[in-house]
């Protein structure tokens, strides 16, 4: 199983949140309302602090679509949400909020997509 390794050699989850780039927020972001819709879940506003679990009812088959949407937009070989996840467990709350997941995206992304752009039109 390929994992993606960390860019520049950062560990996931060093960045601080005055660190996150925000055209890559507003790609996550987009890749989250995009499954948010796709699962039915009513419209939500993603902020940083937003909790992918109780803030905006992502289940865990929704994550997993969520990491195959991320690995896609991204280009990214294999997100490692197990990683991710442990790495949260370890975390004093809040847990599994958006930030973190863009501060995890930032560790493997190296180039972001344009807004709007279909990132599935190759």
């Amino acid at each position: 199983m390929a994992i993606s390794p960390p860019i520049g050699g950062m560990k996931m989850g060093t960045h601080s949140p005055a660190n996150i780039d925000e055209s890559l927020f507003d790609a996550v972001r987009d890749v989250l309302m995009e499954l948010i819709r796709d699962c039915g879940l009513p419209p939500k506003v993603i902020e940083q602090d937003a909790s992918l679990i109780e803030d905006l009812g992502l289940d865990s088959l929704a994550m997993v679509d969520l990491t195959l949407l991320l690995e896609e937009r991204f280009s990214i070989v294999e997100f490692p949400m197990q990683r991710w996840a442990n790495e949260e467990g370890r975390r004093e709350e809040p847990r599994y909020t958006v930030g973190s997941l863009v501060r995890a995206c930032a560790d493997l992304v190296i180039d972001v997509p344009a807004p709007g752009r279909d990132h599935r039109a190759g």
